[in-house]
């Protein structure tokens, strides 16, 4: 068994790679599964000039490939707050590991070799960063107890251990509403009604769905973002830059995920 790590386009993009990287993130129950697909990784190659992307694979003991890890290398603000106040910054230099679990098998083998080994591939970091790992999960097992993480890191979580919301929705808008019980239903419907006479025409989702009607998006998006509480505590996050439309409008080119308003 070995892992290698792949620098270059082409050899992640070549038929087997790519094949089989899309198999085993089809029944992934990562919610972050997403960030750890083809699709989305060749969107960062092509809109994000500023990192370095490296994919790990790794091989069974048979020459088959059971795992991927796919990596951004790019700066993290590390904030050091007091309540509101920001007292000081530090700029790392950190390897990001996409979706925050590895595509790997439950061995520790594995996950052994691969903290083993980023250590030497990317010689000039400052931190590994995971943005959210079950603590269920067979990774954070594997992450609090491995002698491993513990020779070559110092395991810090930021905020510590905090609870993380979903909900699965159904495919249809009549479906979610039969789940509900009789007499939330009836007091959904009732304040439906309400919003939707504040307007002159029924509310609505619109898909946006074609590369085209990316800039209608923006610009109601800006446009909601400077009416929320957000914008006057932090000042706008949503911005309309043609960098902002540039990356959207690849999403939507490629059908990647819809955006909606």
């Amino acid at each position: 068994m070995r892992i290698d790590f792949l620098k270059d386009e082409k050899e992640w993009n070549s038929r087997e790679i790519n094949g089989n990287w899309k198999k085993l993130i089809e029944n992934n129950d990562n919610l972050n599964v997403l960030f750890q697909s083809p699709d989305w990784f060749n969107h960062l190659y092509q809109i994000d000039n500023n990192s370095k992307l490296l994919l790990g694979v790794a091989y069974s003991d048979e020459h088959e490939a059971v795992g991927f890890i796919p990596l951004r290398i790019g700066t993290y603000n590390l904030y050091f707050d007091l309540k509101l106040y920001n007292f000081c910054t530090s700029k790392l230099e950190t390897i990001f590991i996409l979706g925050s679990v590895p595509i790997l098998p439950s061995d520790p083998r594995y996950y052994d070799q691969f903290f083993d080994k980023i250590t030497t591939i990317c010689p000039d970091w400052d931190c590994l960063y995971l943005d959210s790992v079950p603590i269920q999960s067979y990774f954070w097992k594997y992450l609090i107890n491995s002698k491993v993480v513990k020779d070559h890191f110092l395991f810090y979580t930021l905020d510590g251990i905090r609870p993380f919301y979903y909900k699965t929705l159904p495919t249809s808008f009549e479906e979610y509403i039969k789940t509900l019980k009789r007499s939330y239903r009836k007091d959904f419907k009732r304040k439906l009604k309400i919003i939707n006479s504040d307007f002159s025409d029924d509310v609505k989702i619109v898909r946006i769905e074609n590369s085209d009607e990316v800039p209608i998006f923006l610009e109601k998006a800006v446009d909601i973002s400077r009416k929320s509480w957000q914008y006057q505590q932090i000042g706008g996050n949503v911005l309309f830059q043609k960098e902002t439309e540039k990356k959207l409008d690849y999403l939507a080119q490629k059908k990647f995920y819809d955006l909606t308003y």
